[in-house]
C-alpha cells in the first residue's frame, strides 16, 4: 500500500525517469535485486532479496530474520548520488550517502524491514 501511494504521488519518476541497476558485491549478491530511477533531482533506489527460501535456508522459519545473514553484501552507489540522503517509505529512517563510502551494507539497510524502497530528500 505504501508503495502504491508513494508511485502514485510520483507518476512521472516512474513512467519516465531513467533506469539504473545497482552493482551489489559480496558473499550474497545473488540473493539481491538493486536499482534506481532518476528525474531532476528526484532518486529512488529499490533493494528487494530474491530467492529469499535458499538465502534463509528452508528450515528457518522467515519470522526469526536475522539482517546479519547478509554477510559483507553491499550495494553500490553511483557517485551522482554521494552526499545525498534518502528517506525509506517503509521505515521512515533516513539514510546518507557518504562522500568516503561508495555503498551501503545490506545488513544495516535492510535491517528493519526485509526490502527498501528510498527516496532522496
Amino acid at each position: 500500500m505504501k508503495t502504491l501511494r508513494f508511485r502514485r504521488r510520483d507518476q512521472d519518476l516512474f513512467r519516465t525517469g531513467s533506469y539504473q541497476p545497482l552493482v551489489v558485491k559480496g558473499a550474497r549478491k545473488e540473493h539481491v535485486c538493486a536499482f534506481a530511477r532518476g528525474q531532476g533531482e528526484r532518486t529512488i533506489l529499490v533493494i528487494v532479496p530474491r530467492f529469499f527460501a535458499t538465502l534463509l535456508g528452508f528450515e528457518h522459519d522467515p519470522r526469526t530474520w536475522n539482517a546479519s545473514a547478509w554477510e559483507d553484501t553491499r550495494v553500490e552507489l553511483p557517485r551522482d548520488l554521494s552526499g545525498k540522503s534518502f528517506g525509506n517509505i517503509f521505515t521512515g529512517r533516513v539514510i546518507e550517502a557518504n562522500r568516503e563510502n561508495s555503498g551501503w551494507l545490506l545488513s544495516g539497510v535492510l535491517k528493519h524491514f526485509p526490502v527498501a524502497l528510498l527516496a532522496s530528500v
